[in-house]
């Protein structure tokens, strides 16, 4: 089953366009064989005793190459939005989705990775046949999530606002998917949080909700947040993410210690030390939000940069946050802190008898 699947994957394009009636000939007989439930129609991934990968099974799969070849036929382009699907086609998708088990799963990867596109030519069919899904606790939910962050966009704003509840609840989930994408998920909320309904006029993701979401989700969640927040704000547009980080900080940054950890506090300072631009717009922000950061997380890359002359604009709010999360311990302090700290009192030298500077300096010199 696997090479022929595989086979037909590969020849879809043309048989579909050319000789239809073959391609549904050869379909007919590899659904029928599906049905039976024979041990050979698995995916070739051997299962571990972790929780199942869908969307590695699904693409070793004769299930999932099959829901492939059908997204490679030429009856699907061109459709007119919200006017549905050819008839013969449609057809096709559901006799994968009326599958058994793990068939039915890996098909499922495979449409949900489509999922936006299903959405915006079809939303009732999609509601009812993939959407639904997400109501349903067990694998078949986990193999619809699985393809749907394994496409990684951003939805349409309706598929968005339709499924933000489900979002914002897997955030609280302990389940592998929640696990595998916690990167993808974050990015999609934070993504939701800085854009605005053109309707409403409110952001998709309200800065409760996304406040919440940050205070219940775990340090894996919280430092990819920081991570696209530094990768977009980056990027030199007006109104950009660069403008939204005071309001980020100041309405939806969680204050609760848990939000304080080492590695956050790593985070924070390296989106802070990013870009000496937004560094004066955040820092005193910053500042009440960090803690004392340990040798495992204390690299500081971004404050090293040649490129970064937020030292030399701003050697007093540079000086504050250091002072914030430099540890006790001065061995775990990075490589290059003392040309920082010289650079301080080179910035400005009415720093050279500040408390904290002088306190700084005096560790550096008794190690």
């Amino acid at each position: 089953m696997l090479p022929v699947s595989g086979w037909l994957l590969r020849s879809s394009k043309v048989l579909l366009s050319d000789y239809p009636g073959h391609f549904g000939r050869v379909w007919e007989k590899l659904i029928s064989i599906l049905k039976s439930n024979i041990e050979g129609a698995k995916s070739s991934i051997v299962r571990s005793n972790k929780e199942p990968d869908w969307a590695t099974e699904a693409l070793n799969s004769p299930a999932g190459k099959l829901a492939e070849s059908l997204m490679n036929d030429p009856a699907k382009d061109h459709l007119e939005i919200g006017k549905g699907f050819p008839a013969t086609w449609i057809s096709r998708v559901e006799e994968l989705l009326a599958l058994e088990g793990d068939y039915r799963r890996h098909a499922l990867v495979m449409f949900a990775f489509n999922l936006n596109w299903f959405y915006t030519f079809d939303p009732i069919w999609t509601e009812g046949n993939l959407i639904s899904v997400l109501d349903q606790d067990g694998e078949d939910q986990n193999a619809v999530w699985e393809g749907f962050f394994w496409n990684a966009n951003f939805p349409n704003p309706k598929l968005y606002m339709r499924i933000k509840p489900h979002l914002l609840s897997l955030v609280r989930r302990e389940s592998g998917a929640r696990a595998r994408h916690s990167e993808v998920l974050s990015g999609i909320l934070l993504a939701g949080w800085g854009s605005i309904d053109e309707q409403t006029g409110e952001r998709y993701i309200t800065n409760a909700e996304m406040r919440d979401v940050l205070l219940n989700a775990n340090d894996d969640f919280r430092s990819h947040t920081l991570w696209y927040l530094e990768k977009w704000s980056g990027k030199e547009e007006e109104g950009g993410w660069g403008a939204k980080l005071p309001v980020f900080f100041s309405e939806v940054w969680p204050r609760h210690k848990r939000a304080k950890s080492s590695r956050i506090s790593a985070r924070l300072c390296d989106l802070a030390f990013s870009d000496a631009a937004i560094f004066s717009k955040i820092a005193d922000i910053v500042l009440p939000l960090v803690s004392e950061i340990n040798q495992e997380h204390i690299m500081l890359h971004n404050l090293k940069d040649a490129r970064n002359n937020a030292v030399d604009q701003f050697p007093e709010k540079t000086l504050a946050l250091l002072f914030a999360i430099l540890p006790q311990n001065v061995s775990a302090w990075p490589y290059g802190i003392e040309d920082t700290l010289e650079r301080i009192g080179v910035a400005d030298p009415s720093l050279l008898t500040d408390g904290r500077l002088v306190e700084l300096k005096r560790r550096w010199n008794a190690r």
